[in-house]
C-alpha cells in the first residue's frame, strides 16, 4: 500500500480533500487543479526572476506557462501535475550546479 500511497496520493494538495463531502468532489478536485496551476506559474515566476532582473514580462510569460495547452491537457491527469510545478525548480537547481557548482536545491535535508 505504501508504493501506491506513494506513486499516487502523495502529493499535499490531495489533503484539501478532508475538508469537503462526498457530494462536493468535482469542487474539491477543481480547486486542487486550480491550485496547481496557480504553483506552476509561481514556480515558473520564481525561476524567471533568477534568470532576470524582475519585470512585468516575468509575470506574464509564467502565467502562459501555467495557462499552457499541455498544462490544460495535464488537467485530465491531475496527479502528474506536480511534476510541471516541479520544472522550474528543478531547472534553477540545475543552473545552480551548472555556473556556481552548488547544489542547494538538491539537497538531501532528511
Amino acid at each position: 500500500m505504501y508504493g501506491l500511497f506513494a506513486y499516487y496520493l502523495a502529493s499535499p494538495y490531495n489533503l484539501i480533500l478532508i475538508f469537503f463531502s462526498k457530494e462536493n468532489m468535482p469542487v474539491a478536485f477543481n480547486l486542487i487543479l486550480m491550485l496547481k496551476i496557480a504553483s506552476s506559474s509561481l514556480t515558473m515566476f520564481y525561476y524567471l526572476n533568477r534568470k532576470k532582473e524582475a519585470k512585468w514580462t516575468n509575470l506574464i510569460f509564467s502565467t502562459c506557462y501555467a495557462l499552457s495547452t499541455y498544462i490544460m491537457i495535464y488537467g485530465f491527469n491531475v496527479m502528474w501535475l506536480d511534476a510541471v510545478i516541479l520544472l522550474p525548480v528543478m531547472i534553477a537547481g540545475l543552473d545552480d550546479l551548472i555556473k556556481y557548482k552548488k547544489a542547494k536545491l538538491y539537497r538531501n535535508y532528511s
